[in-house]
Formats: C-alpha cells, sequence, structure tokens
C-alpha cells in the first residue's frame, strides 16, 4: 500500500497545476511529511518505510477523515 501511495502522490503532483479534492489533497499532505515529491534519483526505501508507518498507525485515514469526514 505504501508503494501505491507514493506512487499516486508522484502522479498527482506531475499533473499540476491540477489539484486533488480535499481527502486526496489531505492524504497527499500527510504523505509529503515523510515522502517528498519527485525529484532527483534517490533511495526510495526510507520513503514507503515511512508511508509504511503511517498506513500502519492509521494517520493517513485520520488525515482524509478529518479533510471530508468519517467514511463509510
Amino acid at each position: 500500500l505504501a508503494v501505491e501511495l507514493v506512487c499516486a502522490g508522484h502522479g498527482i503532483d506531475l499533473r499540476a497545476p491540477l489539484a486533488p479534492g480535499p481527502g486526496t489533497g489531505a492524504v497527499l499532505g500527510r504523505i509529503r511529511s515523510g515522502a517528498p515529491g519527485p525529484g532527483a534519483d534517490r533511495w526510495l526505501s526510507p520513503e514507503l518505510l515511512a508511508v509504511e508507518a503511517m498506513v500502519r498507525e492509521r494517520s493517513i485515514l485520520d488525515a482524509a477523515v478529518g479533510a471530508v469526514g468519517e467514511l463509510d
């Protein structure tokens, strides 16, 4: 899931100036706190581990719920 989130975040960044919706934007902001967007070549394992921890601790879900309310 961390790989999917990081890849999706990079895809959203590359679509600028288009902006994501509130929930997606909140999740992207949370992901960006541990995994910067596209840039120079680098090892991605530290970023993937950071996003994996966010998934495990539910902070990504909390970001989405904080932006759009409870999910069904």
